[in-house]
């Protein structure tokens, strides 16, 4: 079937209350930057207002944006108030829609001018906020007198009939620039029409400009989207879970052209199994055996090279490492990976004794320079390349996948990664939880990597006293980047139910892991504990599952679940192939 070019459907909407003079000046802004773009306006004179009543304000336009999405259509949303991006992601999980930000391209573009120090004008709950912060330019708030008065001036001047004192704001800015400020920013959207006139060499920035830009730069970048001509082009893919293995199959379908929404019980928190994965890209024997999975895992290591070389905010880096292996483990043969890894080497002389004569059971082991991460960072990366590229993400819970349907009806297709959650949406009986506990410690001298294969254990118990496979605890360290470094860790099959799971974790083990670790680096004995901190792995007997599902009539289901706690080693290379399966699918 031949290809076509298609726009993406984008909706835009805007968000106000009783804010005529800012209403005024986004529509005017709108108007010169999107001229053949319609704006759909939902005011409510009644909005309280976010500065003084956040939580109240934040409800009422999550449902303003339900009521434009439903009625409408509306993707994405402006609001035009500074302080009520500080929720900006929990909006978007909340509403179902896109919230155009107007913060990051307005410090984007005081960084870009080279400005060492900008001041802020703002409300006092935006400066508490911490919205406007950078690490590359300064942003400065006035002094407190100075700062009481700017309050004072935006409460008492809302109502587009009351005069304003210029002078004094422009006196403020006379003092902001004395103190060093090469330019300023209008952090509260009620300010560029109470400004007087101010020196014209001073660069002055408007968040509502930027924000408005943003809006430009995403219907240019949905013109250009390609989709290809299927029945299921215009519809929507509903992927069901928000872990690393969601977001990433998520990902790779907007990048092949398809629509996507992200629906998941939990979104963001301990629940979510990637939040406490280890952060490390891992594929040797004990992992990947079969041609497919090495695969999976030679492109996800491709793909974090990129991101760490190409994508600073996801926080994906190169550190060198050690894996020590134990007897029976192959100790003096290199990994299938060594092939595409060429920093992949045995380990020398020198480190094979030291690491003995630390751990008598060590008898071998490799080198290598790995890519890691930091769960959350990387968490929130994706979440911000979903909103992105154009997909959403939703808080939804399903009893079975039909439910998907009957709650999204125009699902082009579902896609399964549901992790621990298959084993009731599918009934997937082969699925079940291995609980991991991991101690984080501030230790930044440690600046290198390090993980010990377990041994296998001659006993074979069962339950939640027994260790997967019959493995004792897992050894390992993993510095997070900000002088953090996790440790770990264990892993015990649980029985009980996914509503049942105990996140609480056990004192004894927090001491057990770190013993574990000092023998091979002392320096964690020492070391604060920050946290303890339990997750549970998603295991599959039988291995990951990634394939299409025959239904028997027109819904598509592709299923992608089972990583166990190696979903960061394979998770790319499981998302390109269902976006192959699907694609194929659509071909035949």
């Amino acid at each position: 079937m031949e290809s076509t070019s298609h726009s993406a459907p984008v909706v835009f909407g805007h968000l106000s209350g009783n804010w005529n003079r800012v209403n005024l000046d986004v529509y005017s802004k709108w108007i010169a930057a999107c001229p053949t773009t319609p704006l759909i306006q939902h005011s409510d004179p009644d909005l309280p207002v976010y500065s003084v009543d956040p939580e109240s304000s934040h409800a009422r336009l999550v449902a303003m944006a339900r009521e434009l999405r439903q009625a409408a259509g509306v993707t994405d949303v402006m609001i035009a108030c500074n302080t009520s991006h500080m929720n900006r992601t929990r909006f978007e999980e909340e509403a179902g829609v896109r919230m155009v930000d107007m913060i990051s391209p307005t410090i984007a573009a005081c960084q870009d001018g080279g400005y060492q120090r900008v001041g802020l004008l703002c409300t006092t709950r935006t400066m508490e906020q911490g919205l406007y912060t950078s690490n590359k330019c300064e942003f400065m708030a006035p002094t407190p007198s100075d700062q009481a008065l700017v309050q004072s001036i935006i409460e008492e001047c809302k109502p587009v009939c009351t005069p304003c004192p210029q002078a004094a704001l422009g006196l403020v800015v006379d003092r902001l620039v004395k103190r060093g400020a090469q330019a300023i920013v209008l952090g509260c959207t009620d300010l560029p029409s109470l400004m007087p006139p101010l020196d014209p060499g001073l660069c002055v920035l408007d968040p509502v400009h930027f924000m408005v830009a943003q809006a430009q730069a995403q219907i240019a970048e949905a013109g250009r989207v390609s989709m290809r001509e299927h029945s299921i082009a215009p519809r929507t893919i509903s992927v069901v879970g928000a872990g690393i293995i969601g977001l990433t199959t998520a990902i790779a379908l907007l990048d092949a052209g398809f629509k996507v929404r992200v629906c998941a019980a939990a979104i963001s928190g301990s629940t979510v199994v990637s939040q406490t994965m280890a952060g490390w890209w891992i594929a040797d024997d004990e992992y990947t055996t079969k041609p497919r999975e090495r695969s999976w895992a030679r492109s996800s290591f491709q793909t974090f090279l990129e991101q760490a070389h190409a994508a600073p905010a996801a926080g994906v880096r190169k550190l060198n490492g050690y894996r020590l292996l134990q007897e029976g483990q192959g100790a003096h043969e290199l990994p299938w990976f060594h092939e595409f890894i060429p920093s992949c080497r045995a380990l020398t002389t020198e480190e094979l004794s030291k690491f003995m004569q630390l751990h008598p059971g060590v008898v071998g082991g490799w080198a290598m320079e790995d890519v890691l991460m930091s769960p959350g960072t990387y968490l929130n990366w994706l979440r911000d390349q979903l909103f992105e590229k154009g997909g959403a993400l939703m808080k939804a819970e399903f009893g079975n996948l039909s439910q998907v349907w009957e709650e999204f009806p125009d699902s082009g297709a579902v896609i399964n990664c549901s992790g621990l959650g298959a084993n009731q949406l599918d009934l997937d009986d082969k699925v079940y939880a291995v609980k991991g506990q991991t101690v984080l410690v501030d230790a930044p001298e440690i600046d290198y990597w390090l993980s010990i294969a377990a041994k296998k254990s001659e006993r074979n118990l069962t339950g939640e006293a027994a260790r997967l496979d019959g493995k004792e605890s897992v050894t390992y360290m993993f510095p997070a980047g900000d002088g953090t470094v996790l440790l770990g860790g264990t892993k015990r099959r649980s029985e009980l139910g996914l509503k049942e799971l105990d996140y609480d974790p056990e004192h004894h083990v927090t001491h057990q892991i770190i013993q574990a670790c000092a023998r091979v680096e002392p320096r964690v004995l020492t070391a604060a504990v920050i946290k303890a901190q339990v997750g549970y792995r998603p295991f599959r007997e039988g291995g990951i599952r990634v394939e299409l599902e025959d239904t028997g009539g027109a819904q598509v289901v592709i299923h992608n679940y089972g990583h166990s706690d190696y979903g960061m080693g394979v998770c790319w290379g499981c998302a390109f192939e269902v976006v192959e399966l699907l694609q194929t699918h659509l071909d035949t």
